[in-house]
């Protein structure tokens, strides 16, 4: 049940995963930072996605 109320939301997996691919795809052209729509994303955001892919998946392995 704790795991459920703390673990990131579909939608913010979802989120996270397209800042980490677009990221990664920008510093393989040797970009620090790009835009995702809207959104300026750099290495914290970068990180911070990696960190919450990272709960999502211990949480998965506790079901």
């Amino acid at each position: 049940m704790l795991n459920q109320a703390f673990s990131p939301s579909r939608e913010e997996v979802e989120s996270a995963r397209r800042v980490v691919t677009a990221y990664e795809e920008a510093a393989l052209d040797g970009r620090g930072s790009m835009m995702l729509g809207s959104l300026f994303i750099d290495n914290a955001n970068y990180q911070y996605a990696k960190r919450l892919l990272a709960r999502s998946d211990a949480a998965r392995l506790t079901k």
